[in-house]
């Protein structure tokens, strides 16, 4: 997509809106609507509608979305979790191709102020995960953002040279700033990558035992 986003004009499609689905490599397509000021679904693709089972979570909230219907999660918490309760528009997609966005003119990241960012990666070793989170945190994002989802990251090993978990090295980044966090979220290069809408504002109650997301 990095290829081709330089090409694309929005102009129709602003005329004959329709929904766009995807993940991965289609978070460069979610930044260039989310700077349009448009929203777009982070969610499974074709493929995934027929590999899984129809009364998957990750369908039927699909569905919900293109129906236009409120979606509604509510997941177990995690220790890393920070406590809080936020609103704000959703942002963000693949970890990687967001820093890879970095200084261009779709870097979403620097609209980010008063946003919930939502992450999520898959192969990247943990010293790449951390040299992109750090990038994030030298680069002032996560001075602008009111709270952070933290999705799945998935394919790799964990590295014990790198004093931590992955999940570890990333709240040790983020730990000297307030905003509420959410680790571990079902969405990502996973079978239970539950939609979510970025462009669109949602909310997130993070509570000692469970998560509530609302959109």
């Amino acid at each position: 997509m990095v290829q081709l986003i330089d090409k694309i004009s929005l102009e129709k499609f602003k005329k004959h809106p329709k929904i766009l689905l995807g993940f991965s490599d289609i978070t460069v397509l979610h930044s260039l609507f989310s700077i349009q000021k448009l929203s777009s679904v982070h969610s499974i693709m074709a493929k995934h509608i027929v590999e899984l089972p129809e009364n998957s979570i990750a369908i039927q909230s699909l569905k919900q979305i293109i129906q236009n219907k409120t979606i509604e999660y509510n997941i177990r918490g995690h220790k890393l979790n920070r406590l809080g309760e936020v609103s704000g528009t959703l942002i963000g997609g693949n970890l990687a191709v967001l820093y890879g966005l970095r200084a261009t003119p779709y870097d979403i990241l620097k609209f980010a102020k008063g946003k919930i960012l939502f992450i999520e990666d898959v192969g990247e070793r943990p010293y790449q995960i951390d040299r992109m989170i750090r990038n994030f945190e030298l680069s002032g994002i996560f001075k602008s953002i009111s709270g952070l989802i933290i999705g799945q990251f998935s394919d790799f090993e964990e590295d014990p040279t790198m004093g931590g978990t992955v999940y570890e090295l990333i709240s040790k980044i983020i730990q000297k700033y307030q905003f509420p966090v959410c680790f571990d979220f079902p969405a990502g290069h996973v079978k239970d990558n539950r939609p979510i809408i970025l462009g669109k504002k949602a909310k997130l109650i993070i509570n000692k035992d469970n998560v509530c997301f609302y959109q």
